[in-house]
């Protein structure tokens, strides 16, 4: 079994390759809120494996609007990154960003008031 679970963690960043910043963004969004939930949080919107398909499309490389000059990932790109990577939480323990920077309690207000309707990252 701890073989398994090597294997499978050893193979998470071959996995992850595939899928750019944004996209990587939004399955950490969705743990994140797995977790939040987990702890007892009620989220007030879905997270499934439907909302992450459809996030990841959002942020295709390649998913460019009519008339847009950017796809929304070039435009969110440096966000998405900055949000992915490892920073410390409030612990001083190395973790995601989003993580770090954000509550469950901000993230569960939602997108809105957690990224920029005014509340802000509180850690």
């Amino acid at each position: 079994m701890k073989i398994q679970a090597l294997v499978f963690a050893l193979s998470l960043p071959l996995l992850s390759g595939c899928f750019n910043e944004c996209q990587e963004l939004c399955a950490e969004i969705a743990d994140y809120l797995a977790d939040c939930e987990a702890e007892g949080s009620q989220l007030p919107f879905p997270y499934d494996g439907s909302a992450v398909s459809d996030c990841r499309k959002h942020f295709s490389r390649t998913n460019k609007p009519d008339g847009a000059d950017e796809s929304p990932f070039q435009q969110y790109r440096s966000t998405c990154r900055s949000l992915t990577a490892s920073s410390e939480d409030s612990n001083g323990e190395r973790t995601v960003t989003l993580r770090a920077q954000f509550s469950c309690e901000e993230m569960v207000a939602g997108p809105g008031l957690a990224f920029g309707g005014g509340a802000g990252g509180s850690r």
